[in-house]
């Protein structure tokens, strides 16, 4: 975990992003646990994590010098600290002043600090703090904030969604079980979470899996996420308050959670004791909302929270079902933030039998918006969001199917049509509609979405057009629910397909095993999914790639690899001497095989033991050395050994190895052979001093993989964006870790190729790219219309480019205004 933080966070805090529920929290408090209870003798200067929750901060405490800040915020972080680490050995670590270590600040929720969570003063005091960062905020906030800390931080990271089928069925599972629940209702409630577009996300989260655990008695799940919510909010309220008096409390219950919503928006995760008292909250209402764990209360803080943010949408939805729908709409939809409420609040609607007025409300809005930019850009290219596209998300939220689920896009230009088929998050009805369009390049839009149903795929199989045909098959072919109805396709390539899905019944992957096109076999061998008898079976296929894709398959049974250890091909062989569930035995047979490539597998495989690896790092063959030298488990002792052999090949595997301590890479910066140093240049983990030394490297190549390092320090960026080479400054114009103010200087390099990387950089200055949107060459400007963060002036203003590809780039950027698309037009 620190050989990671140092190699990611050089200079610039690491953001992690994730939905709510998605295990942000969780996430750095597990780090911060396993790390803090593993530390060892305190030594000066050692890293030491620091776990701060940023919302229980005053305004004041991110103020001031960095010092200063670093010494406030690590006496805030002390106890939660001293408690993890009671009982062991890095207990006495916390005794010592902060300064006498490297703190790693693990900062968790900027959505839900004091302020704006884009301040640029904010950014500057957390880049500045001593030691490495990292922070998460929600996805939602933080892309509302990106063009404003463009350049301060690295690329972010996503905490991924559980994955459909067996990911999400193995939680709910654990989950079921751990509120004393059939364990077996799992796979139901997932397929019919599943078959629902507007309950879909919450099997992708952990937390509202287990919501979903605890308030579905039975595998009739509510229409959509509002209705879901109410019924949880009822089934805690009654199982939590089962025998107590306060049960009666039902209506204090709801205009008490609405008038709290209400007060806290979008923007504020918690409450104070003010707005407990202003909506009422007191007595035995506060209690039954603590006991029904509706509301979470931090006594020590006199704060109070929903349990979830999800929770607090819903109720705020509520507080807003009374007033007129089009006010609320008017004042939340430019919000990101506010899009699920504004979805639960549409479901309201719904459910109180006001479709008619929700989809009369969204057509009005829509068109009126669509009016208002046509006389006026200036207004939405500001705002940088599309009313259309929010109004179309809104109705997937809400889980509604209106008469018209395209809100009138069906009559709109065909680049209005075929951007709406490629949205994320889009209803499955409006799919639907757009898949009976007549422009094939909208049904093939329709056929790659990830949101298009298996009822609209199915009318896709069988299109007109043949692209349109391929789409659907191929997409259909990987679905869990149809897979194995395209095993006996007369097409290889659609087997093909359904022989490497690990969603493919164990049946079905077995009956493909004996197919007479080798490359099914092949990735039936492949994948995990199949079952070891199958597998087992496979690695006696007379086709020996065959073989050697099950001799790298995990799942294949100890003793099938075994036999396998003595094929009679080289590359089968290899194929075991790689596999991380070989048996330590098995690996130490093929350390001593004849044939250099298996050995050179074994060095490379990180389950081989050290005394294994440290025979093999004396082998004859150099790529048998350079194997060792790759192996992230190496010791450092034995890549110091390595960095000096003799073969040029092995010192760069030594260069390039994240293990490798920043000592060696130093040594090996001086190295006489070119492709040695460029390999320390872009190793993340070479420190910024060696990183800053190559960058005057006489070889211009090596100068390239320093500034295409994402650890090379801002200044030494700044200083090779100055480089002779054109090939160096593009290699910092395309670096996401460079500062904006030196992306912003590179916009105006005399090389187009060097401004095209610019322009193909999100970390590139809003100002800079809407410059470049009016460059004379036209691969520049098709960068800067397929740019994600290219701000929406920019991107009308290549509206009507001259350039078809510039045109097209432009309609397919999800960030492009669906209103500048009807404007091209006109």
């Amino acid at each position: 975990m620190l050989a990671l933080l140092r190699a990611a966070l050089p200079d610039r805090p690491w953001v992690i992003l994730g939905e709510p529920g998605a295990g942000k929290s969780w996430l750095l408090e597990h780090w911060h646990a396993s790390w803090l209870r593993g530390l060892g003798a305190t030594r000066l200067g050692m890293a030491v994590p620091v776990l701060v929750r940023l919302r229980e901060l005053a305004p004041e405490t991110m103020r001031g010098k960095p010092e200063a800040v670093a010494d406030r915020l690590w006496d805030h972080a002390l106890a939660a600290g001293q408690a993890v680490a009671k009982g062991c050995a890095s207990a006495s670590v916390l005794d010592r002043p902060g300064r006498l270590v490297t703190p790693v600040w693990l900062l968790d929720g900027l959505d839900e600090v004091s302020g704006h969570p884009g301040d640029a003063a904010l950014w500057d005091t957390i880049g500045a703090l001593p030691g490495a960062v990292a922070l998460t905020c929600r996805t939602a906030v933080f892309q509302q904030v990106q063009r404003e800390v463009a350049g301060r931080h690295t690329p972010p990271w996503r905490i991924l969604d559980l994955k459909p089928g067996d990911e999400q069925t193995a939680y709910l599972r654990l989950a079921l079980d751990a509120d004393g629940k059939d364990p077996a209702r799992a796979p139901a409630l997932i397929r019919a979470l599943d078959a629902n577009a507007a309950l879909r996300p919450l099997a992708a989260s952990p937390l509202l899996l287990s919501l979903v655990a605890e308030v579905c008695d039975t595998l009739t799940l509510p229409a959509n996420r509002a209705a879901f919510y109410t019924e949880a909010t009822r089934t805690l309220w009654q199982r939590k308050l089962a025998g107590r008096a306060e049960r009666a409390l039902t209506a204090e219950r709801d205009a008490a959670l609405a008038a709290l919503a209400e007060t806290t928006g979008v923007a504020r995760i918690e409450a104070d004791e003010t707005a407990l008292v202003q909506a009422a909250i007191t007595g035995p209402l506060r209690e039954a909302l603590r006991v029904s764990g509706l509301l979470t209360f931090d006594e020590r803080r006199e704060r109070v929270a929903f349990p979830h943010l999800t929770f607090q949408e819903f109720h705020l939805a509520r507080a807003w079902l009374g007033r007129p729908l089009r006010d609320v709409l008017d004042a939340h939809w430019a919000d990101l933030r506010a899009e699920e409420a504004l979805g639960l609040l549409l479901a309201l609607h719904d459910a109180a039998s006001r479709r008619a007025e929700v989809e009369a409300v969204l057509q009005a809005f829509v068109s009126d918006w669509r009016a208002r930019h046509r006389a006026d850009p200036s207004v939405l290219w500001r705002i940088g969001r599309s009313p259309m596209r929010v109004a179309l998300r809104l109705l997937a939220r809400a889980g509604i199917v209106l008469t018209d689920p395209l809100l009138g896009a069906s009559g709109a230009p065909a680049m209005v049509r075929i951007a709406i088929a490629r949205m994320a998050g889009i209803a499955p009805a409006a799919l639907t509609s757009l898949a009976l369009d007549a422009n094939s390049d909208v049904r093939q839009s329709v056929a790659w979405n990830t949101a298009t149903s298996l009822q609209t795929l199915a009318i896709l199989v069988n299109d007109t057009d043949a692209e349109v045909r391929w789409r659907a098959t191929h997409k259909m072919a990987r679905m869990p629910d149809t897979v194995a109805a395209f095993a006996e396709d007369e097409d290889a390539e659609v087997r093909r397909g359904v022989a490497g899905n690990t969603a493919a019944p164990a049946e079905t992957l077995a009956a493909l095993a004996t197919d007479a096109d080798a490359e099914v076999r092949r990735r039936v061998a492949g994948n995990p999914a199949t079952p070891p008898e199958t597998l087992a079976a496979l690695a006696k296929d007379a086709n020996a790639d065959v073989r050697s894709s099950a001799g790298e398959n995990t799942g294949t049974p100890p003793e099938t690899l075994a036999t396998l250890t003595k094929d009679n091909q080289a590359h089968v062989r290899g194929a075991i001497a790689q596999n991380a569930a070989t048996t330590l035995e098995a690996l130490a047979a093929l350390a001593e095989d004849n044939e250099v490539y298996v050995r050179w597998r074994v060095a490379q495989n990180t389950a081989t033991p050290p005394k294994t690896l440290a025979t093999l790092a004396k082998d004859a063959s150099a790529d048998v050395r350079r194997g060792v030298a790759e192996n992230a488990t190496m010791s450092p002792d034995t890549l110091a050994v390595l960095a000096k052999d003799a073969v040029a090949d092995v010192r760069q595997s030594v260069a390039r190895n994240g293990a490798t301590t920043p000592g060696t890479l130093a040594a090996l910066a001086n190295d006489a052979h070119p492709d040695v140093r460029w390999r320390v240049a872009l190793n993340p983990a070479t420190p910024s001093g060696t990183l800053s030394a190559l960058a005057k490297d006489a070889d211009a190549y090596v100068r390239e993989c320093v500034a295409w390092n994402r650890a090379t320090p801002p200044e030494t960026l700044a200083a090779l964006a100055e480089d002779a080479d054109a090939d160096v400054r593009k290699c910092v114009a395309w670096n996401r870790a460079t500062p904006p103010e030196t992306l912003a200087a590179l916009a105006e390099d005399a090389d187009a190729e060097v401004r095209r990387c610019v322009a193909s950089n999100p970390a590139t200055p809003p100002d800079a790219l809407g410059d470049l949107a009016l460059d004379a060459h036209g691969d520049v400007r098709r960068c800067v219309a397929e740019n994600p963060a290219t701000p929406p002036d920019a991107l009308g203003a290549l509206a009507k480019d001259a350039d078809a590809f510039v045109r097209r780039r432009f309609a397919a950027n999800q960030s492009t205004l669906l209103e500048d698309l009807y404007a091209a037009e006109d």
